[in-house]
């Protein structure tokens, strides 16, 4: 798993540099945060719970039935909420990155159905709970 940082959403504050535990985010000359290395990511999501502007979102992976989604968290006082929200349009970042990795839909469709487990969800039998990161 990996992170995106939108860098029209980053206001430049830090936050995520500072929490990151692999001080795996950097920030360049405008203070916009930016992932050298997105693949040694850990998944922690650390630095999209400090992300107060939703400029850093989670990719969720095929593998935990994400399908190329991504994770955002909105915060308030007293509570985080986590959000998921698609991106299937064909030229954006989300879809370009999904397409490489695990395939075209509009060629692949019959292989990526199959594959899925977020398309199979009615014959798990028992409910599952993914926990990851702090």
């Amino acid at each position: 798993m990996s992170i995106m940082i939108d860098k029209a959403k980053c206001k430049g504050c830090g936050m995520c540099t500072s929490v990151c535990p692999g001080s795996l985010i950097y920030q360049d000359s405008e203070k916009k945060a930016f992932i050298k290395y997105p693949k040694d990511c850990w998944g922690c999501a650390s630095c999209i719970k400090e992300c107060h502007f939703g400029a850093i979102a989670l990719y969720l992976g095929a593998d935990i039935g994400g399908m190329g989604s991504l994770m955002t968290v909105k915060s308030t006082p007293d509570m985080l909420t986590w959000e998921n929200r698609e991106d299937d349009t064909p030229g954006k970042q989300i879809y370009d990155f999904w397409t490489k990795r695990i395939g075209d839909p509009d060629t692949a469709r019959a292989a990526l159905d199959h594959a899925s487990p977020r398309r199979r969800a009615a014959e798990v039998a028992c409910p599952i709970l993914l926990v990851h990161g702090v």
